[in-house]
């Protein structure tokens, strides 16, 4: 990456956002989606203007979505292929979307999260409207609260599979051939485990090639048979009946050795 040279792009908000524009000879780039937050903060370094009724530009933050009324795009953006990796398949909005799926996640209450609802909503149809883009039923269009989809309408970016691209970088499947036995983690398996994260990317590479695979976690809301259908041998997690969610944060690294004592003892 030495010919490669960062610089952050105009708007209201450059000084504020982590985001940069890269000036180099390369043709793609490879967005991973997985941080918190709407797309409109991101926008505003790339000159993509999210205006409201009164014309003025709108802040990047949840209450602004269902206000905006129109969306310019630059006079040009760079010449470069955008590749979103992403492993989810939420929509933009809806019951299964970004906000009803992340956004209690991230603290938001019940109308707190039907107004972002209403307001990724909004955005789509100003997405297609104003740019010509219509995400409203692209699968993954709402992963990381939605900058999938800001992607594909804001960049024309496409959605890959991000355990994919991840597994062919590092040589995975080969890797796990090699091998009698996957040891794999999460924070927290739960419903969005099953539907494409990178646990069940890694749980379905595994079983592929008759190998076995085992998780540890932090909590799992898995019942038995959703774990046998995520390819999980045996799940380890650091939350169990004795052991409090406040003390098995806090004591996270005594916990995980604990559990990892009586799986190995287990063998």
């Amino acid at each position: 990456m030495s010919n490669c040279a960062l610089r952050p792009i105009g708007g209201s908000h450059a000084k504020k956002l982590p985001f940069y524009w890269v000036n180099t000879t390369y043709k793609a780039v490879l967005l991973l989606v997985y941080s918190k937050g709407y797309q409109m903060n991101r926008w505003a370094t790339l000159q993509i203007a999210v205006l409201q009724q009164e014309g003025e530009e709108l802040f990047g933050i949840g209450e602004n979505l269902n206000k905006v009324v129109r969306i310019i795009p630059p006079t040009e953006l760079p010449d470069l292929e955008i590749k979103v990796l992403c492993d989810v398949q939420n929509p933009f909005y809806g019951k299964d979307g970004a906000a009803y799926i992340y956004g209690p996640q991230k603290g938001a209450g019940i109308e707190e999260v039907k107004l972002l609802d209403e307001g990724l909503k909004n955005l789509a149809k100003r997405f297609h409207k104003d740019l010509g883009i219509d995400i409203s039923s692209l699968s993954g269009a709402g992963a990381a609260g939605g900058i999938a989809g800001g992607a594909v309408a804001g960049f024309s970016g496409k959605l890959l599979s991000g355990i994919e691209a991840l597994m062919n970088l590092v040589d995975f499947k080969n890797k796990v051939q090699e091998n009698d036995l996957v040891i794999t983690g999460e924070g927290k398996l739960d419903q969005q485990t099953l539907n494409g994260k990178l646990i069940k990317g890694i749980a379905d590479v595994s079983r592929a090639y008759g190998k076995k695979c085992v998780a540890f976690c932090g909590v799992s809301e898995l019942n038995e048979g959703e774990v046998k259908e995520l390819g999980l041998v045996q799940v380890f997690s650091l939350l169990r009946p004795e052991i409090t969610a406040e003390d098995s944060i806090k004591n996270a690294g005594k916990h995980l050795r604990t559990v990892a004592k009586d799986f190995v003892d287990s063998l």
